[in-house]
């Protein structure tokens, strides 16, 4: 009678440890590709103005001038940064007087502004999407293996091994189907 259970405890075992192998080496279950976007999109433009005073100098030309005066009087000459000036009498009598401006640059500082218009432009980008996309896989060996003709090898192997051994399960199955 010790021998039955034995017998019997194997074999439910066994049966334990082909389902065990059925469920971890059935077909793999697909792979899920995530993807993940998120938008949101912000423009936002600040303009900022300032003003700076400069002192600059400015160069101001003093065109050349001629002016020419005759009158009785004595020889006379003038000279001074801008202009020079020359008298003298003429064989006639007469005094002839003759000013000149010195052609020059004369330099005056002066405050010139300066406007600075600075404009930046702040874009927020934040972009998330989540997109779940099901990509199928090639199959494994074992899967191509399992298609090929395992169910059919594992029924026969069912079968002879319920054969084999209907001494262990025939009176346990008849003792239930009486109830």
């Amino acid at each position: 009678m010790g021998t039955k259970r034995t017998k019997l405890s194997l074999l439910l075992l066994s049966i334990v440890f082909a389902l065990v192998l059925f469920f971890s080496l059935g077909c793999g279950a697909k792979r899920r590709a995530e993807v993940v976007e998120r938008v949101r999109d912000s423009v936002r433009t600040e303009v900022r103005y300032r003003t700076e005073w400069r002192r600059d100098t400015v160069y101001l030309e003093i065109p050349k001038q001629v002016t020419e005066r005759t009158a009785k009087d004595t020889v006379s000459l003038l000279e001074t940064d801008y202009a020079l000036s020359v008298a003298r009498i003429l064989p006639s009598g007469l005094l002839q007087h003759r000013l000149e401006n010195k052609p020059q640059k004369r330099p005056h500082e002066v405050a010139t502004p300066i406007i600075y218009r600075d404009s930046i432009v702040y874009r927020d980008r934040d972009n998330t999407r989540i997109e779940v996309r099901k990509e199928r896989l090639p199959l494994t060996k074992w899967q191509r293996w399992q298609m090929r003709g395992f169910w059919i090898l594992l029924s026969v192997g069912g079968l002879w091994l319920g054969y084999r051994f209907r001494r262990l399960w025939l009176p346990f199955a008849m003792r239930v189907l009486r109830l």
